[in-house]
């Protein structure tokens, strides 16, 4: 299910001599109409972190709302969409269905992490192009898919080295690693410190 905030302008009526109310408070109602609801008319981009603070503030009020304080935040909403950028990010967006694809490799590389199962070989799983894979987990995940699963082998091979008195070889193994050394490098890499290090530090 999805929920949000929805703010509807009539432009004919904010039109109205003695009625343009906004522009009075700052609101440019015609520049924000020529971002969202040109072109297409979908405009798709990601929140920053002040209009996403202002939305959860309004959210917060849905059960019981103020309908002054409703206005104040509708004003500031207002102006923060102003200020956001004038081109849609729309080559970011996803189906429902890509995200799915996405997903779904995700779980199956996360069940079983001794198995090293490229890019290529996922993409025909899915009977998409590896390009087009990659490009999804990129923008789904946001990382591309070698780093993205490099870290999760890492933050394994860290709880292994936490939790249990396993051999370091046998922790590589688990994580897809064969060669120790090339496993203690990119551990390192990615901790600071050497596998046998980082278990002395963490107990």
């Amino acid at each position: 299910m999805y929920e949000g905030i929805q703010i509807y302008i009539d432009r004919n009526y904010v039109k109205e001599a003695g009625k343009d109310f906004l522009s009075e408070l700052g609101v440019n109602t015609e520049q924000i109409a020529e971002v969202f609801c040109g072109k297409d008319g979908l405009y798709l981009y990601r929140m920053n972190d002040s209009l996403l603070e202002l939305v959860r503030e309004v959210w917060e009020m849905k059960e019981e709302p103020e309908f002054g304080m409703l206005r104040y935040f509708t004003v500031r909403l207002l102006h923060e969409l102003m200020k956001m950028p004038g081109e849609s990010e729309n080559m970011n967006c996803f189906t429902r269905s890509q995200i799915a694809i996405v997903r779904d490799a995700e779980a199956m590389i996360m069940q079983d992490l001794s198995k090293r199962i490229t890019a290529k070989e996922m993409a025909d799983r899915f009977g998409i192009s590896e390009s087009s894979f990659k490009l999804y987990v990129k923008g789904i995940l946001g990382d591309s898919y070698l780093a993205y699963f490099r870290k999760k082998r890492m933050e394994k091979a860290a709880e292994l080295l936490e939790s249990t008195n396993l051999k370091v070889i046998e922790i590589a193994n688990s994580v897809g690693y064969e060669n120790q050394g090339k496993f203690a490098k990119v551990f390192a890499e990615t901790y600071g410190v050497l596998p046998l290090e980082y278990r002395r530090l963490s107990k």
